[in-house]
């Protein structure tokens, strides 16, 4: 569902946490209120238009699609994920601090059942 760029300065007002993947609404939106901390989604083109601009990012995402089948591309692509949040002091993740070298030295033990598991490489 695709917000008019009134409804999400409403919401951002609310204090609600802005998630914007929309690069028309995203260069409207951070022209006029770059203090305001949004998530987007990595791209090239979103990562240099927020850079330019000084827009505080404190959450990103990826589409991934159901396309990836193998496992060493899921990683790569959470390795780039992981490294993109560097560009970005405003980045945290405030269930829990942790350092992004540390997470890139374990891996996603992923069982069905069970909630994921984070485990130490070798």
């Amino acid at each position: 569902m695709e917000y008019s760029l009134t409804e999400i300065e409403n919401m951002a007002a609310l204090g609600c946490q802005i998630n914007i993947d929309n690069l028309w609404i995203l260069k409207q939106f951070g022209t006029k209120h770059p203090e305001v901390p949004i998530c987007i989604c990595i791209t090239p083109h979103v990562l240099i238009f927020v850079k330019n601009i000084g827009m505080k990012i404190n959450r990103i995402h990826t589409y991934t699609g159901s396309d990836i089948l193998n496992l060493d591309v899921f990683l790569y692509a959470s390795e780039i994920s992981f490294k993109t949040t560097l560009q970005f002091s405003d980045f945290k993740a405030p269930y829990k601090e942790t350092n992004i070298d540390d997470l890139l030295q374990h891996q996603i033990i992923i069982d069905l059942e069970q909630e994921p598991v984070l485990e130490k490489l070798n």
